[in-house]
């Protein structure tokens, strides 16, 4: 490993993190942790703005702020992305690479927070540089997506605070609004998985994206009802639509509530528009996800299940192959596993917990563990991820349970000490006032009494922060709170 790449890597986020707190504390007037969710963050800079609306001063110094915000990123991705993108390349180390959008919301930071559980690094694209990198037209609430993106990504910020040999995660500038518009490998790749992916699926054979759209138009009914008997349009947040009418409504809800009024004059005119547009839209980060993943020497991590479900219908494709790197299955079913709505209790790890188990190398042996047990499944049913996240949800009840019942032969092993210890300090009165005579006998501590109970206290604590402190440990406590 270079440890020089790594050390610019480690320098780049760092300073990353610094540009995006600056800008958060200074444009709300507030630290992030004084924010519960994001909705408190959006309720706050209303009410600021209504108050303060015709005071030029502070409109001029909102625009300061965000100038000096756009001016720094722009800075640091110019002069020191690339050293630390070649950093993230170079290191050997059990990566993922999170994708299906640009967005960073609450869903992808759970995920993140999940997945430091079983990989060495996670991957993040910047999802702050998209709103750098054009103009975004497109979006109703720019400024609000951008602040947004902001707010989650400083969620991951005190798991920097510590000295890990290795981040446990990489922020990393992917640039895909630039190589969409400017690039011409981009451009032609994207076009071919777009034609590609329709030719598999509605079996047909365009040579490309014009004969494609042609045939979509001139062939309006035939066309849908292709798409709607391979279900190929999935609208956001519409996995459960059961017709495609339903998800053209859905898609259109969507867009109304997220969209400019401009833009869905031209998008919504009518339903063939919206399948290819909104296959298009969902195709094109894949394309991201993989060429990344495939540069980076890592794995495809989706965490929205319609973003995963695209994933599946393109890893049917013969396009995929061409990729130079082969992707581990066994590795993309634990990811999908780890997402799955059965284990979304791992998500309630604190900061110190994760610290703990990163430090001690336990997530190692959670991977390991993991890997065990899929493998032991059939092969059959591997790719039914449900019934893979289900029963492997059921073998870690078992594996808490058991760490329950070690925690409570603990207390009875040291609580039989303790009574002996303090029967040989007063006999049968020290059992019924044992509470009170703890404290005394580490006074008297003088005593080879004293001594032994003070020596058991202290294997007592060690042996229950080493159980409360193993993977296993840290996961009944995350399952506990989220009951």
């Amino acid at each position: 490993m270079d440890t020089d790449l790594l050390h610019k890597l480690i320098i780049y986020q760092k300073r990353y993190f610094e540009i995006i707190y600056d800008f958060f504390v200074r444009f709300s007037g507030k630290e992030p942790e004084h924010f519960n969710d994001f909705d408190s963050v959006v309720y706050h800079l209303k009410e600021m703005y209504e108050k303060n609306k015709n005071n030029m001063f502070y409109v001029s110094y909102l625009n300061k702020v965000r100038l000096d915000f756009f001016e720094n990123l722009t800075k640091l991705y110019t002069h020191e992305s690339a050293q630390a993108f070649k950093s993230a390349q170079s290191l050997d180390v059990f990566k993922i690479n999170l994708g299906g959008s640009s967005r960073f919301l609450k869903t992808q930071l759970n995920a993140v927070r999940k997945s430091l559980l079983l990989t060495d690094m996670v991957l993040i694209p910047d999802p702050i540089l998209p709103w750098l990198e054009k103009e975004r037209v497109e979006e109703k609430f720019s400024n609000i997506r951008m602040i947004e993106a902001v707010f989650f990504i400083l969620n991951l910020r005190d798991l920097l605070n510590n000295n890990f040999d290795i981040p446990p995660f990489f922020i990393f500038p992917s640039w895909e609004k630039i190589l969409e518009e400017q690039n011409s490998y981009t451009q032609e790749n994207i076009s071919n998985l777009f034609v590609d992916f329709f030719n598999l699926h509605i079996d047909k054979s365009f040579e490309s994206k014009e004969d494609l759209i042609n045939y979509a138009f001139k062939n309006n009914d035939e066309f849908l009802k292709k798409v709607e008997s391979k279900r190929l349009f999935i609208a956001p947040n519409g996995l459960d639509a059961t017709t495609l009418r339903n998800s053209i409504d859905e898609y259109k809800i969507y867009s109304r509530k997220n969209r400019t009024e401009d833009w869905c004059k031209q998008y919504l005119q009518n339903d063939i528009g919206i399948v290819l547009n909104g296959i298009h839209e969902r195709l094109v980060p894949q394309f991201h996800l993989l060429e990344n993943s495939n540069e980076m020497g890592s794995n495809p991590y989706l965490c929205i299940h319609e973003q995963a479900y695209y994933y599946r219908l393109i890893s049917q494709m013969s396009w995929l192959d061409r990729k130079q790197n082969i992707f581990d299955s066994q590795t993309q079913t634990m990811l999908s596993t780890l997402c799955s709505e059965h284990l979304n209790y791992l998500a309630n790890f604190n900061d110190d917990e994760i610290k703990m188990l990163r430090k001690a190398d336990e997530h190692i042996l959670f991977k390991n563990e993991m890997r065990t047990f899929i493998s032991s499944i059939s092969n059959v049913r591997i790719e039914d991820i449900d019934y893979v996240s289900r029963e492997f949800s059921q073998f870690f009840d078992v594996k808490i349970k058991q760490h329950i019942k070690e925690l409570d032969a603990l207390k009875n092993k040291y609580r039989s000490k303790n009574i002996q210890t303090l029967m040989l300090a007063g006999g049968t009165l020290a059992v019924n006032f044992m509470p009170l005579l703890g404290p005394l006998i580490s006074v008297i501590g003088a005593g080879s009494v004293g001594l032994k109970y003070f020596g058991d206290k202290v294997d007592e604590k060690h042996d229950f922060q080493k159980a409360r402190s193993s993977y296993v440990g840290v996961i009944a406590l995350a399952k506990q709170r989220g009951q």
